[in-house]
């Protein structure tokens, strides 16, 4: 039975089997070490959905990259910069060319724009 105090509450879980698959997949997917944390995180990400906040937020844009809220990395979420060059982006979280943060980049209207003016090419067609 869970200690009741004022202002807390715990919660004690065990898992077996798939249930106990799935959580150490999760604790490896997200880098989170601890059972708490990893809770925490998903606790957050499902009440932010349920808030009605989306993954993505499009933050700023400057002259060669643009920066994205990603609201599932971390415990708290993460700011992460794509970076726009003559031979293509590169998002430096994920350190590739090809990544759901450039395809989000490409899916603001005002950041294509922006790219397309300046000769660059959208994911899939040659980027």
């Amino acid at each position: 039975m869970p200690k009741r105090v004022e202002g807390k509450y715990s919660v004690r879980m065990d898992f077996e089997g798939k249930d106990l698959d799935m959580f150490k997949a999760l604790q490896t997917h997200y880098g989170i070490s601890t059972g708490t944390d990893l809770i925490s995180m998903l606790l957050k990400r499902e009440y932010d959905f349920l808030q009605g906040k989306p993954r993505f937020e499009h933050i700023n844009m400057y002259e060669d990259h643009v920066k994205i809220l990603d609201r599932e990395l971390e415990k708290s979420g993460r700011i992460v910069s794509v970076y726009f060059r003559k031979d293509g982006p590169f998002c430096d979280y994920d350190q590739t060319r090809e990544c759901i943060h450039v395809d989000y980049a490409w899916g603001v209207p005002e950041v294509a724009k922006v790219l397309r003016s300046k000769g660059l090419k959208g994911p899939g067609k040659g980027s």
